[in-house]
């Protein structure tokens, strides 16, 4: 297989959906909010100037196409993979201890102490071990229950897209609540706009049934309030943990220092910049699909390499208990004892494997 060093790879996403009752339950009801607000703008339009007028056809096509971002970002974030860690990426198991092996069960695993967990910076050359998925995963990584895997850079999982918010969906995320914002913030303008061109036509100006925009102008008044209010603060928590991360610095200067350099000019772009796959602010921020990442990116955001050779992976008895120190980002092997069998093995040497995937699932 040829090298893959240096080159950019598309990323292929299988489909990828969460079994979850309550979950999707939650996100058809999200269609249907969705579709009731965009069937009522549409119909306030057509009582109020028309759909056919210029007005009406414009503010009808502005209106229809900032619905359709919100339900194509949805559509992204629900069915694409949040960052799973792969099943295949394994260290060695932890040791169940017997009554005839204690002390080598000792000898072999010894747990960190916490406190020195804690100062440990997430380089991506440390991985712990999951009791729930049985694998090792990096320190980045968090499991879910819900999705009954471990993600990494899982921010939370949201009932409303029926899926974890990770590095594989995140960017997508982001942009639903943003243009939700946008259609909520509109559908609040067409409304008052309403309200103040009223007293030109034919009708009385009010919330009534004999009024206009009347209850439905209401109806649509009380539903952009919420959810423009819901969606604007979370998006402003969302930016700003991401912008405070210290996670997405040291990602983002480990990317810099493959690339030579980077083109973000602040600290809120830099972390973006990790999330959307990109050097810098692009115009394919607009637009939920994931970017195309070089492999050496996808390897520093993930915390760990994706090979299928599982002699690439140093199986051995670290003196950390369940925690697996693995080949770290500058090429070089951190190994301890008893790995005999691996001892001619060249990493360095090793080609880049192509990945079907962000994520090797």
């Amino acid at each position: 297989m040829p090298s893959c060093s240096g080159r950019v790879l598309a990323l292929h996403r299988p489909l990828w959906f969460v079994w979850d009752p309550a979950g999707i339950v939650i996100a058809l009801f999200a269609w249907v909010l969705v579709f009731g607000l965009l069937v009522a703008v549409l119909t306030s339009i057509s009582q109020w100037v028309g759909l056919l007028s210029l007005m009406g056809l414009t503010e009808g096509v502005w209106f229809t196409g900032l619905f359709g971002m919100c339900l194509w970002c949805h559509v992204v974030v629900l069915t694409s993979n949040p960052g799973t860690v792969p099943f295949k990426l394994k260290g060695l198991p932890p040791v169940e201890a017997d009554d005839e092996s204690d002390d080598e069960v000792e000898e072999l695993e010894e747990e960190m102490p916490l406190n020195e967990y804690e100062e440990c910076e997430d380089d991506g050359s440390l991985l712990i071990y999951c009791d729930e998925c049985e694998i090792y995963r990096p320190t980045r990584a968090t499991h879910c229950h819900t999705c009954e895997r471990c993600i990494v850079l899982q921010d939370h999982h949201c009932p409303w897209v029926n899926n974890c918010v990770g590095i594989g969906n995140q960017k997508a995320f982001l942009l639903m609540l943003l243009y939700v914002t946008a259609t909520s913030v509109q559908a609040a303008l067409l409304v008052l706009m309403q309200y103040a061109m009223c007293s030109r036509g034919k009708y009385t100006c009010g919330l009534q049934n004999d009024q206009f925009p009347g209850k439905l102008g209401g109806w649509i008044l009380a539903a952009a309030a919420v959810f423009g209010i819901f969606c604007s603060l979370m998006l402003t928590m969302e930016l700003y943990n991401i912008y405070q991360d210290p996670l997405f610095t040291l990602i983002a200067d480990q990317i810099a220092a493959r690339r030579g350099g980077d083109k973000s000019t602040s600290r809120l772009e830099r972390h973006l910049s990790v999330i959307c796959g990109t050097d810098g602010m692009r115009a394919s921020w607009v637009f939920p699909p994931p970017e195309r990442r070089a492999l050496h990116d996808v390897e520093i955001v993930q915390g760990f390499r994706c090979r299928p050779d599982d002699k690439y992976y140093v199986h051995m008895a670290a003196k950390r208990a369940r925690f697996f120190l693995c080949e770290g980002m500058s090429g070089t092997a951190s190994m301890s004892t008893n790995f005999s069998s691996l001892s001619n093995f060249d990493f360095a040497g090793v080609h880049k494997n192509m990945l079907d995937d962000m994520f090797c699932v």
